[in-house]
């Protein structure tokens, strides 16, 4: 049988299957097909489709779920499993991928699940490859992975019984391979499941089709009961020949990540980040604070850790741990974003609001000016004088340096001597619970007992900009009438979820008595080797890049991707480095 006859049986029984399970879909107006589209199988329209037209309705039961025995019903039994007492198991494809290779072959899912292909991600390239991550957000995200998947193949080997060995064995690649079929197709609905056409529709950044979570109502019996159903809808006006294209990651980095590929980058409309590990500022503040300032000691056991997880320790750093935890309460520090690395511990650097970048540049000019910056200082400085409701949103964002500010801030509190540290965590323990519902206690006189998860969301910021108003009020040791001042202006500037540090730092700056007590020199210089340290090593993988590219001209497609997430990356280290520069106190 050749191979386009392959392909039409492969198609033929796929629809006998949609229809079996009772998946809508407007086949006059879509057809999914190999011809014309960016990649694989994809979706393109037969006819002009309007706006907000349902083209997909897929019930629950047509969707692939990770359960023991097939039947769609989640499994929550996993008390006997190693793999997920380890703490780097929490983004795991495990339960999904060993259902995949079980039903792979049978009659109920093969003709859904024979049009899923295995993708190229990061952690099934080869070493060498994966090598050229090096410096990148991926790179203790892949070794991370890889460990993970390791232990969970150790697992099911240890799992089998006499009876289990008899059937076919599953080698590891076949566990990568179907491992690296769930990342790239699963989404969270029911738990966790791959859902016909979401799976087929391709990337692309001109969206016009989204999935989502919606009830269908049946009118059969008296209760009227909903079912839950997974729809796809237009978006836009979709004309006739047109790909059906569908978004998913929100960054560069989280589409490489799990579809293996990397889209185009745009420098002004890009979402990613860069996580900063607290290790590498911690490491960086030993060697700026250290008498022997370029000789780190290598018993230090900052440098013993290449996972970075958990709470650093240092033998020059007094109390880091409650420094840490002081941080990690002023929304300085969190967990890093990452799917199974939240035992660690990051700073993100992203891009700086429009508002901020509009107003450090000149004309149209994209490199910030430091005759701009001085001018949004002193226009900065002009606010303090006026109340809340005279800050405009604009305003507040022009105060949103992608993060730059708390990672000064992050590099003062662990630069600050022992003396200052004790005073500054007293004061931080000092703050109660409800500091919040305090400042903002007149809102929540609605009568409404159970808040939104907007409103959640608004009072845990609210604690936040407190918290970091007393924690740079105390490392300043200011007066209590400064400290009033200061906290007013971190609530001021960080209502509605903007970032207030980059607006405390600048009055802090400004406080006579803050000037002898906090090591502001130690803080920028540390900020910027950091950040210059994580560009060396994007450099290094680079030069791999170069290497490889010339020696394996094979691997031209997984080299392109890395060498995009590199410029994604060095643009945004180079421009936070850029706004290190500018004139700051």
């Amino acid at each position: 049988m050749s191979n386009k006859q392959n392909t039409a049986l492969e198609l033929s029984s796929y629809h006998q299957w949609l229809s079996s399970q009772h998946v809508f879909v407007r086949s006059d107006l879509v057809e999914t097909t190999q011809q014309n589209v960016v990649a694989g199988w994809g979706c393109v329209a037969k006819a002009d489709i309007p706006e907000g037209t349902v083209l997909f309705r897929i019930p629950r039961s047509a969707c692939f779920i990770a359960t023991k025995d097939g039947d769609n019903h989640h499994d929550d039994d996993h008390d006997d499993d190693d793999s997920y007492n380890d703490p780097t198991t929490k983004d795991t494809q495990k339960d999904l991928a060993l259902q995949l290779l079980k039903h792979r072959h049978s009659s109920t899912w093969a003709p859904f699940l024979n049009l899923l292909t295995p993708q190229s991600l990061p952690w099934t390239w080869n070493e060498a490859l994966r090598d050229c991550l090096q410096g990148t957000e991926l790179e203790q995200v892949i070794q991370n992975k890889i460990r993970r998947i390791q232990v969970e193949y150790e697992s099911i080997l240890n799992s089998w019984d006499a009876q289990t060995e008899k059937r076919e064995c599953i080698t590891y690649q076949e566990y990568l391979d179907a491992t690296s079929i769930v990342a790239s197709h699963a989404n969270p609905w029911f738990g966790v499941s791959i859902v016909p056409f979401n799976t087929i529709l391709n990337w692309g950044r001109d969206v016009n089709v989204e999935f989502d979570l919606d009830e269908m109502h049946s009118d059969h019996d008296d209760n009227h009961h909903s079912r839950e159903v997974v729809v796809g809808r237009a978006v836009r006006h979709i004309t006739n020949g047109s790909e059906l294209f569908q978004q998913y990651g929100e960054s560069v980095a989280e589409v490489v990540y799990r579809c293996g590929f990397a889209p185009k980058f745009d420098p002004c409309a890009s979402s990613d980040s860069v996580s900063l590990f607290i290790w590498d500022v911690v490491r960086t503040i030993e060697k700026l604070s250290s008498p022997q300032k370029n000789d780190l000691n290598s018993s230090y056991p900052v440098n013993q850790n290449p996972t970075k997880i958990g709470i650093p320790t240092s033998s020059i750093i007094t109390h880091l741990s409650s420094r840490i935890e002081a941080l990690k309460k002023s929304g300085a520090v969190d967990t890093c974003p990452w799917d199974g690395m939240d035992e660690c511990l990051s700073a993100e650097l992203s891009l700086p609001s429009i508002a901020f970048t509009k107003a450090i540049t000149t004309g149209n000019g994209a490199k910030p000016s430091k005759d701009a910056a001085v001018r949004l200082r002193k226009r900065q400085r002009d606010e303090v004088e006026y109340g809340q409701d005279d800050i405009s949103n604009e305003e507040r964002s022009s105060y949103d340096d992608g993060g730059i500010s708390k990672l000064i801030g992050i590099c003062l509190v662990l630069a600050a001597d022992d003396e200052t540290w004790k005073r500054t965590s007293a004061a931080i323990d000092n703050i109660p619970d409800n500091a919040n519902q305090q400042e903002d206690g007149d809102q929540s006189e609605s009568g409404d007992d159970c808040p939104s998860s907007e409103e959640e969301n608004e009072t845990e910021s609210r604690y936040d900009d407190i918290a970091a108003s007393v924690l740079l009020s105390s490392l300043g040791n200011l007066t209590p009438q400064q400290s009033a001042k200061l906290q007013q202006r971190s609530l001021d500037v960080g209502m509605g979820g903007h970032d207030p540090w980059r607006a405390l730092l600048l009055e802090l700056g400004n406080m006579t008595n803050s000037k002898q007590m906090l090591k502001w020199d130690i803080a920028f210089e540390a900020a910027k080797l950091v950040i210059h340290e994580r560009l060396d090593r994007l450099v290094s993988g680079e030069e791999r890049c170069r290497k490889i590219k010339s020696a394996c001209p094979q691997e031209q497609e997984a080299l392109d991707t890395i060498q995009t997430l590199q410029l994604v990356e060095k643009s945004l280290l180079s421009n936070a480095l850029q706004i290190l520069d500018l004139p700051f106190r």
